[in-house]
């Protein structure tokens, strides 16, 4: 259970809502991932403000998550009502879905963060020829 802050749990007539947000929310970190995911090979195109920006939120999202899924809990207990439980179930999916792409985008964002153009810019033609030849960074 999570109580580590104040939290307004909402009533049963929100379902509709938590189901349409939760569905966006792992629709927008699926495409996050993907980008992600193609920009591993070649992250020389992420700048530092990319990068901060998702430092920013997927950690913020990914301490939501529990708020979220206790609120799911607290429907369940609320109603017997089969239509509500199936979109509840659907939404605890979809936000289990979301906690395992949060956690890729982080591992992600973090080989990626030493790598960006402003990294890359920063550092001296010795220092950037070694990171080459030890394999810490690859050929654009």
């Amino acid at each position: 259970m999570v109580n580590s802050r104040k939290v307004n749990w909402q009533p049963l007539s929100m379902i509709p809502l938590f189901l349409k947000m939760v569905g966006g929310m792992l629709e927008s970190a699926q495409e996050q991932l993907g980008n992600l995911q193609q920009a591993k090979h070649k992250p020389h195109v992420l700048d530092d403000e990319i990068i901060q920006r998702l430092l920013k939120l997927y950690p913020e999202q990914k301490e939501d998550i529990p708020y979220y899924l206790e609120q799911c809990q607290r429907w369940k207990n609320e109603t017997t009502n089969p239509d509500q439980i199936k979109n509840i179930v659907i939404i605890e999916n979809k936000l289990n879905e979301l906690k395992q792409v949060n956690q890729q985008i982080l591992s992600l964002v973090d080989y990626c963060k030493d790598r960006t153009i402003n990294k890359i810019l920063a550092k001296d033609d010795l220092e950037l020829g070694l990171d080459f030849l030890t394999g810490k960074l690859d050929l654009p």
